[in-house]
């Protein structure tokens, strides 16, 4: 994907769900020890690079998912939630070929330039 030249971008995709991480074997026995769950909540990865800036990978998360408080990887933090938003408009999601009603979510990225 790119985005347009004020830096504004649009992804299509489908929203995430929670899953498990595996339990058996060293992590299960490890999460176990901690007496933590080995759940992930929802989420989106995101690669972004730009010449001249540092190229980020990180994630976005469901403000509302589930275990957003207690993610087994201790990933979530405020500066990566987003909220999804219902949008219920037939010709707007006849415009962009989804169905009615569909999620909207925003996030504004910032990258930093290489030294």
């Amino acid at each position: 994907f790119r985005t347009t030249a004020d830096g504004r971008y649009w992804v299509r995709a489908v929203k995430p769900v929670h899953y498990s991480i595996p339990d058996n074997g060293s992590v299960g026995d490890f999460t176990r020890a901690l007496g933590r769950h080995g759940r992930r909540t929802v989420y989106l990865h995101y690669i972004l690079s730009a010449d001249g800036f540092e190229t980020l990978v990180t994630h976005i998360f469901e403000t509302n998912g589930p275990y957003i408080e207690s993610d087994a990887v201790f990933g979530v933090k405020a500066s990566l939630l987003c909220e999804y938003q219902e949008i219920n408009d037939s010709q707007k999601a006849k415009d962009l070929n989804f169905k009615n009603p569909f999620l909207v979510s925003e996030h504004d990225f910032v990258l930093v330039r290489k030294k």
